[in-house]
Formats: structure tokens, C-alpha cells, sequence
């Protein structure tokens, strides 16, 4: 049993990395590994470390949140694609910037992403390319985030959108129509034309109705 060869996590940097990977391995799926000991595993060299941060039930939101500030780019990807990945996590993800660790994030269906963090992906994909096509699958994507991305994405992608969201949304996006003249009140309501009309003093009322009823 692996916890009897390791008393204290802290002993681990003296054992083999291949006997360490193996005791990472076992130990990544028990939810009652010692959580000294797994956050040890996760914060190894990443062979070690990948199956612990992708799965282990131990690595709390807390302790998620920390190694994704210290660790590196491989091991943000690696807890991107944990299942169930709560929102405060994949907000810190989404926050490094890293277009790898982003995009590792978007083609994780299971991770949770507040409106905010995919409205700022969403806005970070006109320049990124790599984003695109993960945002454009995710089924969180809500339909005012899909048609600002549907500008910035190839036709193959388009179609999938149209056949996503209503069809109608997607002609509103793709040409903006110019607000239409409106047209003066007293051309729509009759009974305004008349009464301006017999107000005094003004000038510009035009003749009555009664006025362009009467014959020349």
C-alpha cells in the first residue's frame, strides 16, 4: 500500500519519478487519499502530477485555485479538462491568458463557465483563432455571445451556428439594418393633423383636412 512507504508528502522528492507516477496513478481516483499527499502529487513534475490534476475528487476549489496560480501552462491544461470544473476555477484559468489553457478549457463540455469569463473569451477570439472553434461548440454558448463570434468564424462554422440558434438571428447579425426614418406623427394619426392645424400661429400647419376636401 502506497501510504506505507511515504509517511509525510514532504518525502516524496526522494523516491524514483517512475514509482512516484505509478503511486499518483492509484491514488488519483480515491476520495479518501490523504490531501497533504495528493496536493504534492499535483504540484510534481507533470508526468506525476497529470492524472491527479485531471481527476483527483481530493483537489478542492481552494487547492485548484492555488495550483493554477504556481503551476505551469501543462498543468493549467491538465485541470482544464477535469470533469464538473467549478466556474471560479475556470475563471482563473480563462484569466492567464494563455491561448492553449483557454482553448483546453473551451473543449471541456463538462466545465462550468460563468456568461462573464466566455463574454471575455468571446471578445479575445476575434484576435485568437484557436478559440473559435471550441466557443462556437460548446453547448453554454448562449445565442448573443454566438452571433458577436459568428463574424469572426469560417463558413463551415457559420453553418453550425445557423443550425444552432434561430436562423433569423443570424440575418440580424450578418447586416445591420439602418434605423428607418420615422415617419412624422402627422402622417400616422389624422386627428393630430387636423387639430395642429387649427392651432394658431403656426405657419408651417398646412391646409385642414376639411380645406383639402373641398374641391377647387
Amino acid at each position: 500500500e502506497v501510504m506505507g512507504f511515504i509517511a509525510n508528502a514532504h518525502m516524496l522528492a526522494g523516491f524514483d519519478p517512475g514509482l512516484r507516477r505509478r503511486w499518483a496513478l492509484k491514488l488519483s481516483a480515491k476520495a479518501d487519499a490523504p490531501r497533504d499527499l495528493i496536493a504534492a502529487f499535483a504540484a510534481d513534475q507533470f508526468a506525476i502530477a497529470e492524472p491527479v490534476l485531471k481527476a483527483s475528487p481530493v483537489l478542492t476549489e481552494a487547492l485548484l485555485l492555488d495550483l493554477v496560480g504556481r503551476l505551469s501552462s501543462q498543468h493549467q491544461r491538465a485541470i482544464a479538462q477535469r470533469r464538473d470544473l467549478p466556474a471560479a476555477v475556470s475563471e482563473a484559468l480563462a484569466r492567464t491568458e494563455k491561448a492553449d489553457v483557454v482553448a483546453a478549457l473551451l473543449r471541456n463540455r463538462q466545465a462550468r463557465i460563468a456568461e462573464a469569463t466566455m463574454e471575455r473569451i468571446t471578445a479575445a477570439a476575434k484576435q485568437i483563432d484557436s478559440y473559435r472553434e471550441p466557443l462556437a461548440r460548446r453547448p453554454d454558448l448562449s445565442p448573443r455571445l454566438a452571433w458577436r463570434l459568428y463574424d469572426w468564424v469560417d463558413d463551415r462554422l457559420r453553418a453550425e451556428l445557423r443550425a444552432k440558434f434561430d436562423a433569423s438571428h443570424v440575418e440580424a447579425a450578418e447586416v445591420e439594418p439602418a434605423a428607418a426614418e420615422p415617419a412624422p406623427v402627422l402622417e400616422l394619426v389624422p386627428e393630430v393633423a387636423a387639430q395642429a392645424a387649427e392651432r394658431p400661429g403656426r405657419a408651417d400647419a398646412g391646409p385642414t383636412p376639411q380645406a383639402l376636401a373641398d374641391p377647387l
